[in-house]
């Protein structure tokens, strides 16, 4: 089986089917790796140096899913912390990004686009 792609990008507002997508993402991570830890942030509440914190690679390489919720709240610096992070993603990381769409930090949403 293939291994699940490091970045997704989930956008939309209803809450009940960003859900889903997420759960998706993870339950695909985790049929590769059972152990897979799971983290889920709400972006206004994090920092950059948390952000890197939680995408640095563990010691034992074992694979873990960052979900950050809420991603068009998410400041100037953060903004730069996450688009900066997601092109250079470590081995057994996968980021997921929810972000509800629209003009709201829609520089993230491109960004991410174009980071694969």
């Amino acid at each position: 089986m293939a291994s699940p792609a490091r970045l997704h990008l989930v956008v939309g507002e209803e809450e009940f089917l960003l859900e889903r997508a997420v759960d998706a993402v993870v339950g695909q991570v985790r049929t590769a790796d059972p152990a897979a830890e799971l983290r889920r942030f709400r972006t206004a509440e994090l920092t950059p140096v948390g952000l890197a914190e939680s995408l640095s690679p563990s010691l034992f390489a074992e694979a873990r899913v960052v979900v950050l919720l809420a991603a068009h709240e998410a400041g100037k610096d953060l903004t730069a912390a996450v688009l900066g992070h997601a092109r250079d993603l470590a081995e057994g990381i996968v980021l997921v990004v929810v972000h509800a769409g629209g003009a709201r930090n829609k520089a993230l949403a491109d960004g991410l686009r174009i980071a694969g």
